[in-house]
């Protein structure tokens, strides 16, 4: 029943408790005319109505705790959720800033190297001197020794 029903019923009751009662201008009806007007049957009908309403009322009620209590748990589940974002972004941060240390050690280290130019410098020096003509103390003493050798 809808609240249209309700006010064309309740409108219906005024009009039949108007017409039954009297009014001050309206005009006075044989009492053969007038309508039956049975107050009974009009409260059975409005403490139905009230009783359908009441439940009405309890479902809804029912339904917002219901919906409360989902949105509770559901923030409940959210806030977790953000605490362990939050745990896993400190982590990351401090990851991160193990690796910039690390970078920082690798990049000293690297201005610290040879460069190209030095290593060509270098070769340079080697391809003249060619060290593998060189002889070793070893070596010579091996060969003063076979020398010596020979003389005798």
């Amino acid at each position: 029943m809808g609240k249209m029903d309700l006010n064309a019923d309740m409108n219906q009751l005024k009009n039949k408790a108007s017409s039954s009662f009297g009014g001050l201008f309206t005009q006075k009806k044989a009492p053969d005319q007038q309508e039956s007007f049975d107050l009974g049957n009009v409260m059975r009908d409005v403490t139905r109505r009230l009783r359908v309403l009441e439940e009405r009322m309890a479902s809804d009620r029912k339904n917002i705790q219901i919906n409360q209590q989902n949105r509770l748990s559901q923030n409940q589940k959210v806030t977790i959720n953000i605490k362990d974002l939050y745990g896993e972004i400190s982590e990351l941060k401090k990851e991160i800033s193990v690796i910039k240390d690390q970078l920082t050690l690798v990049i000293g280290e690297l201005k610290e190297t040879t460069k190209k130019e030095d290593v060509k410098t270098l070769e340079k020096y080697i391809e003249l001197w060619e060290p593998l003509n060189f002889v070793t103390k070893r070596e010579v003493e091996m060969l003063i020794r076979r020398i010596l050798n020979e003389q005798k």
